[in-house]
């Protein structure tokens, strides 16, 4: 893996929902839907990409987290998405930011869980929050959304494709410095 000013990160969902996705796959290949293109509710901020037999759908809550909302057989295409909402506490020492579950989440803000990227900066500061920037289509079945940390100068764009067919999804992440000291990429 390369560190350097820009960093690109490419990976497949490796939760055990693609692997059911996987084990599917052939199934799925046999009888699939006709793919739809990609769906983007920027009303609602809602994202949706829709391939074989299946649906991926996440969307923006109110504090500006990319958060999952389905990811399952596939939905019609008339069908909505409900738009995104934090979740609340569970416990007095709980926050949103770590109940609610987060597409693509930094290490910072009191995050209790496992997060998709860990930076250290230049000063030591480790308090990395990823918010919404914005979103735009590359492709029939490709949606790339831009992240941006909320007091520093860092990116990450997200690309998301999936096949039209057999309904695999993949993610890949871009992590971008544009501050003027380097930044340390513990995990991505």
């Amino acid at each position: 893996m390369k560190f350097s000013l820009k960093m690109c990160v490419s990976s497949i969902f490796s939760d055990s929902r693609l692997l059911t996705l996987l084990a599917a796959g052939s199934a799925m290949a046999q009888n699939a839907v006709p793919a739809a293109p990609q769906t983007m509710d920027q009303t609602a901020q809602v994202f949706r990409l829709d391939g074989g037999n299946a649906t991926y759908a996440f969307g923006v809550n109110e504090r500006g987290e990319l958060q999952t909302l389905y990811w399952g057989g596939r939905i019609g295409e008339r069908d909505s998405v409900p738009a995104a909402h934090s979740n609340p506490e569970a416990a007095s020492f709980d926050s949103p930011y770590t109940t609610t579950p987060q597409e693509y989440a930094g290490w910072g803000a009191g995050l209790f869980t496992e997060p998709a990227l860990k930076v250290s900066f230049a000063d030591g500061n480790r308090d990395l929050v990823l918010h919404f920037v914005r979103a735009s289509p590359n492709g029939p079945q490709s949606l790339d959304v831009l992240l941006k940390d909320i007091s520093r100068e860092v990116y990450v764009t997200l690309r998301y494709s999936i096949d039209p067919e057999s309904g695999i999804l993949a993610r890949s992440a871009s992590i971008e410095n544009k501050e003027k000291q380097p930044i340390t990429i513990e995990q991505a």
